[in-house]
């Protein structure tokens, strides 16, 4: 996770932090100006940290998602513990980026999907 990003999370109260986890990134339908994908998967490490007021996963040195709790944005992620160790988070890019759209669908192999997942419940 970048140093002044992990800065800010420390600040706000870190509930959850794995990093240097395998993380594999789905595009579906995705297009952005430059980039067309019918379907491309990326597999990298990363992180995935929620503190008191933010969500943030990481894939390399993309920053997938950064949203407020209280960001409206942040409900229409879908979000669950799709088996034992792995946590998805998947949404439209469009909600995030008006010249991106498709579906992309983050996968964080991770002991502690458990354990986001409940905290993301909470919030």
């Amino acid at each position: 996770m970048p140093r002044a990003l992990r800065v800010t999370l420390d600040a706000e109260g870190i509930r959850v932090l794995d990093e240097g986890i395998r993380v594999s990134v789905t595009y579906r339908s995705f297009r952005a100006p430059g980039k067309r994908f019918g379907r491309k998967r990326r597999i990298s490490t990363g992180a995935v940290a929620i503190s008191t007021k933010r969500l943030v996963a990481t894939a390399g040195h993309i920053r997938l998602v950064n949203v407020a709790l209280d960001d409206p944005r942040f409900r229409n992620l879908d979000i669950g513990v799709e088996h034992p160790g792995c946590l998805r988070i998947a949404f439209d890019p469009s909600d995030f980026n008006p010249n991106q759209s498709g579906r992309i669908e983050c996968r964080f192999f991770t002991s502690k999907a458990e354990h986001i997942e409940k905290w993301i419940d909470l919030s």
